[in-house]
């Protein structure tokens, strides 16, 4: 075969790759312009169990996630832990995952109910981190009690994580105000003012309480 025969096979070979390529490029990319492909992720159900360090359940159950590829600090955890296991991981229709957490807050979550001694009335309450030294044991003054209450209930209790209490406080007795004017035994006024007196508030008070004007002393005595 001459050389001449061998350049027009050639060129009619070349001439055919390039209108199948031309055709091919007119269905991918009509206008000229790249054709985009896109790929539609979806959302798939799987099962996230979170447990601590020991093997024991935090919270778990099914979530929504889109199939592929994911990192575990993609993942809401449960309120007070943070990871253990992490880096990537592919996620596929009904596949489960077990993640490791570590508590981030130490201590026991418990609520606590404060409840009026003398009224038996609730003055407040939520939950509460306690025993953060995590023995199992905790003491009431851990407890942030109600402004203006002080603890009746006190001394050391046992938790454990969800447990609800009922602790007794009482109002803390911040006295009452009073108006008093000394005066002499011959009737001249010696002064006076606002005093607190009645700081355990029973209602009585001692003449006692009061402050006195300087180089007297009193007459009268007693409770009133």
């Amino acid at each position: 075969m001459s050389k001449k025969k061998i350049a027009r096979i050639g060129a009619a070979f070349l001439a055919a790759v390039l209108l199948l390529t031309s055709t091919v490029t007119t269905v991918f990319a009509a206008g000229g312009d790249p054709a985009k492909v896109s790929v539609t992720s979806k959302d798939v159900i799987v099962n996230v169990c979170f447990v601590d360090e020991n093997g024991e359940t935090v919270k778990g159950g099914d979530m929504f996630l889109t199939e592929g590829n994911h990192n575990y600090s993609e993942l809401e955890l449960p309120e007070g832990y943070e990871l253990v296991t992490t880096g990537d991981f592919f996620v596929e229709e009904g596949k489960s995952y077990t993640v490791v957490l570590k508590k981030t807050i130490e201590g026991t979550i418990i609520n606590a109910q404060f409840v009026d001694a003398d009224t038996e009335e609730v003055v407040g309450g939520g939950d509460y981190f306690v025993d953060k030294d995590d023995d199992g044991i905790a003491n009431y003054s851990e407890l942030p009690v109600p402004e203006g209450y002080e603890l009746v209930t006190t001394g050391d209790f046992f938790v454990e994580e969800g447990a609800k209490i009922v602790v007794s406080v009482k109002k803390i007795a911040t006295g009452t105000v009073i108006n008093v004017v000394y005066k002499s035994e011959g009737g001249k006024n010696l002064g006076g003012g606002d005093f607190v007196v009645d700081k355990d508030g029973d209602g009585i008070a001692n003449y006692s309480e009061l402050s006195l004007p300087e180089g007297y002393e009193l007459i009268e005595t007693g409770d009133f």
